[in-house]
């Protein structure tokens, strides 16, 4: 019983600081000017299909991180329903990890955490070895904080196939386990990887018509902005969901001229002054 008290202390204090960071954002996007457009559906839905799910874009433009970037968000994906279950037998709610699906399940997520672990190497060995310009000159210990969880989780959810739960060794990897999860949802919301939970939405907001720029009634509109609080919802969306890679900067015919003008900097600052 105190094991499951225990645990429920932690749960709260740790999603409870991972939900207020949310609603501190929320806010934010909701004071703004609405900007959002949900017009084209069918349009929208096919790109967040290729976009999120089968990773199109990120493949495409970058193929080796954006491979090793795929493989962590699939294994994301295969391991939701074995994170709720194991939360809900940490909660004392109920326990499913005796269940016949459950232990075929938990099988065949071993192929996914192999393929997490390979992907998020590569992307700890580019971003505190390689350094590509794009990512920029300081390398960013949340990133790589965040890294080390996400290979501890898979390296703890394999070694559950070789220690007994029962005993001390098994008991303290399973704590180890959950606790990480917590301390990551807790740092999401504080870091880049706060678009694990915003760019689903973003995607599916993007204008489907890029490039396009609409007209302007210069004696009914106002023109540019004063202040941060000027921003539409759309572009609040789009800061907090920056991921630092760079993309914006390397294809910005300005920076790649040599000039001041750096898009990733901009959306950087325009999210530091936001918070």
């Amino acid at each position: 019983m105190i094991p499951v008290l225990v645990f429920w202390l932690l749960f709260v204090i740790f999603i409870g600081a991972f939900a207020a960071q949310v609603a501190r954002r929320v806010r934010l996007i909701l004071a703004a000017p609405n900007t959002f457009n949900v017009d084209r559906i069918a349009v929208r839905a096919g790109r967040w299909l290729g976009d999120v799910l089968f990773q199109r874009r990120t493949i495409l433009e970058r193929p080796i991180p954006g491979v090793a970037h795929a493989l962590v968000f699939w294994g994301f994906i295969a391991f939701a329903g074995y994170t709720t279950v194991e939360f809900l037998k940490g909660l004392g709610i109920v326990d499913l990890t005796a269940t016949s699906w459950f232990h075929k399940y938990r099988m065949a997520l071993t192929p996914f955490a192999a393929a997490v672990l390979a992907g998020i190497l590569v992307l700890l060995v580019r971003r505190a070895f390689l350094r590509p310009v794009a990512l920029g000159s300081h390398v960013s210990a949340e990133s790589i904080v965040i890294g080390l969880f996400i290979a501890m989780l898979m390296i703890t959810y394999l070694l559950t196939f070789r220690l007994d739960e029962t005993r001390m060794a098994g008991h303290l990897n399973w704590w180890l386990h959950m606790l990480v999860i917590l301390a990551f949802m807790a740092l999401i919301p504080a870091s880049k990887h706060f678009h694990l939970v915003v760019s689903p939405i973003t995607v599916f907001l993007k204008s489907p018509e890029l490039g396009t720029v609409p007209n302007l009634d210069f004696e009914k509109e106002q023109v540019g902005l004063e202040t941060l609080k000027d921003l539409g919802s759309k572009t609040v969306l789009d800061a907090f969901t920056c991921v630092e890679c760079g993309r914006c900067q390397v294809n910005c015919p300005a920076w790649g001229a040599g000039k001041e003008l750096n898009p990733k900097a901009i959306i950087l600052q325009t999210q530091d002054g936001l918070l």
